[in-house]
């Protein structure tokens, strides 16, 4: 008689026991699988991109004097003006190591707007490409 018991946890570990006659066997099975997903997806010269340009350093913050990524500012903004704000990122291939990185934005207040970069993954170089994305860095 064997009976598999799976329990899963918020913070992404899987816990998989298997009772057999009465004693538990542990196994890393589903665990393994997670890791090789995230490994992937890290491979990816599209998610490169789309890290490139959340790490990409704007303008100096005054109180601080240190220089915040994009998507620190986009924390710091739904943090202190718009607590409902959402947005998401999409990579698109234009050449060889080349990618349009788009960022759709909603602020909660049925307002939207877009803003694009262009993103050298080999040189890694990140490039604002309308004035949306421009005012992050003037």
């Amino acid at each position: 008689m064997k009976i598999l018991l799976i329990i899963g946890f918020s913070v992404g570990l899987i816990l998989n026991l298997g009772v057999v006659f009465g004693g538990v066997v542990s196994s890393d099975k589903p665990r393994e699988r997670i890791m090789e997903k995230r490994l992937v997806q890290s491979k990816d010269p599209s998610y490169r991109a789309v890290e490139l340009v959340k790490n990409d350093p704007t303008l100096i913050d005054p109180t601080t004097g240190k220089r915040r990524s994009v998507e620190n500012r986009m924390l710091d903004a739904k943090s202190a003006y718009y607590p409902k704000m959402t947005w998401r990122y999409e990579a698109r291939q234009i050449d060889k190591d080349m990618y349009t990185v788009t960022q759709h934005v909603d602020n909660g207040k049925g307002e939207t707007f877009t803003r694009i970069w262009t993103v050298n993954i080999s040189a890694n170089r990140v490039a604002p490409e309308n004035s949306a994305a421009r005012k992050l860095y003037y």
